[in-house]
């Protein structure tokens, strides 16, 4: 089996988690096409290090960048690194498999 891994910098919009989502899904779907199986997302993708704001655009128990990062996984069959997310209750990184499954979860403060 090879093993190719693409570690992922986006450009990222400043205090949108939104629009940070469909970057980090565009530029997930570009990796995969180019043949990679392990994909690392940047440290605070999500809130794109608006620091200011985290009270009010973190991720609560970053849920929804759990739910994210294990949907592309399973439908591109990938593992994923979701780099560290911001969330409302310390800060974590997320690992999930090529079938979507949590494989680690690190909880650390940034």
């Amino acid at each position: 089996m090879t093993i190719r891994i693409a570690c992922l910098q986006l450009d990222i919009a400043f205090g949108d988690p939104n629009e940070n989502e469909r970057r980090a899904e565009s530029a997930i779907e570009s990796a995969v096409k180019d043949g990679a199986n392990i994909i690392v997302l940047p440290e605070l993708w999500t809130t794109g290090y608006d620091l200011t704001r985290l009270d009010e655009i973190a991720d609560e128990g970053a849920e929804r960048a759990k739910a994210f990062a294990s949907r592309l996984a399973q439908a591109h069959s990938i593992h994923l690194v979701a780099g560290s997310v911001a969330k409302k209750n310390n800060n974590r990184r997320d690992e999930h498999d090529d079938r979507g499954r949590p494989e680690r979860s690190n909880r650390r403060r940034i």
